[in-house]
């Protein structure tokens, strides 16, 4: 029997006593996100003596200023890319409509990113399915594009806009 993991449903959506509750799961992709955190932290740790030996040659004087921005990049982008890498491996979104209230969340293992918005406030909940892939489900409340479920596939990010529109009395 033949397994494709990728093919596995990640979205749970539920309704109960009024509470629509969607639940997206992390990409099944832990090796790749695990290996890429690993890679980069490898880089990092080898071209780091790169830039700090000539730092200490050149004795922390004023000159030695502008090799600074370059390790200062590289740390952002690691952090970046260690963000990428472990939304990857561990990452989950969850959407609760209560009470009048859409609360977003979203988590990766420490990081945490939280929206709350008032239903009312909501204009439109559409499914963005483009023809190359990159499915998502975007809300427009008060004027501005939220994106909050991304990397999804085609009848899940029509099926989240569609229950997220019925919790929302958009139709």
């Amino acid at each position: 029997m033949m397994n494709f993991p990728y093919l596995r449903r990640r979205i749970s959506i539920g309704q109960t006593d009024g509470c629509l509750r969607i639940q997206v799961a992390h990409a099944h992709r832990r090796g790749q996100g695990i290996f890429g955190l690993l890679f980069s932290t490898l880089f990092l740790l080898l071209a780091g003596p790169v830039f700090v030996g000539p730092l200490w040659r050149a004795g922390w004087s004023i000159e030695a200023l502008y090799l600074l921005p370059l390790p200062a990049l590289i740390a952002i982008a690691y952090l970046i890319g260690a963000h990428i890498c472990l939304w990857e491996a561990f990452g989950r979104e969850e959407i609760v409509v209560q009470d009048g209230l859409l609360r977003w969340t979203c988590r990766v293992l420490w990081w945490k990113e939280q929206l709350e918005v008032p239903v009312s406030d909501i204009s439109d909940v559409r499914a963005v399915t483009p023809w190359h892939g990159g499915n998502r489900v975007e809300l427009t409340v008060r004027g501005r594009s939220y994106r909050v479920v991304e990397k999804v596939l085609r009848d899940e990010a029509t099926h989240m806009a569609h229950a997220l529109r019925r919790a929302a009395g958009l139709g």
